[in-house]
């Protein structure tokens, strides 16, 4: 068995990584063809009003002051209690 050339092997090894690729990239470029999901969804009135709700709430959120000195006494008390 007479040995490849550096031209044959190099050749080979060309079409190789670019088989590769294209195997690798196949099921993406399917995809991008023929997709399976048909996209983002229009939002039903009722869908929406939950959504201004949850923002509603967040935004409602105030700080009381009181609650978290109390929550940072407790705190300060804690390492005392180890032995």
């Amino acid at each position: 068995m007479a040995p490849a050339s550096a031209l044959t092997s190099a050749v080979m090894l060309f079409f190789g990584v670019i088989t590769f690729i294209i195997i690798m990239l196949l099921p993406a470029i399917m995809e991008l063809k023929k997709p399976r999901d048909a996209g983002p969804k229009i939002l039903e009135d009722y869908e929406q009003n939950g959504i201004n709700l949850l923002r509603d709430m967040e935004t409602s959120v105030k700080i009381d002051w009181t609650i978290i000195r109390q929550v940072a006494e407790i705190i300060a008390i804690l390492p005392s209690l180890e032995p």
